[in-house]
């Protein structure tokens, strides 16, 4: 599993590879690291572009709508999720997110991956 963030034009700004998960679980991890670049730079509001529907469900829901068991028994990894889930909350009460979804074939940290991974 590959998580990578990339700036506006494509520029690699984290990268991440981790064993097991799922491509949603990669993209929740992206943002995640997106969120924490953005507070490095001391970003108020950020732009999140992201290929992936879950990834900003996930990262939009707020504690009350957590997966219920039957649910997070389905997922891959449910320790994980919950664990950048959390994170994810943490971070969030810092910066100001608005998450737009874009098309893969538009996706500039998918482009890298494909061509990085061949995935």
């Amino acid at each position: 599993m590959v998580s990578v963030v990339t700036d506006s034009v494509g520029s690699v700004i984290s990268e991440v590879e981790n064993h097991g998960g799922s491509n949603q679980l990669a993209e929740f991890i992206a943002i995640e690291h997106a969120i924490e670049y953005a507070l490095t730079k001391k970003w108020k509001k950020v732009l999140i572009i992201t290929d992936s529907r879950t990834a900003i469900i996930w990262s939009e829901r707020n504690d009350a709508e957590k997966l219920k068991p039957k649910k997070l028994a389905k997922m891959n990894d449910p320790e994980w999720y919950q664990a950048v889930k959390g994170r994810v909350d943490d971070l969030s009460r810092f910066v100001d997110i608005t998450f737009e979804w874009c098309p893969r074939s538009e996706s500039l940290a998918g482009h890298y991956i494909e061509e990085r991974y061949g995935l």
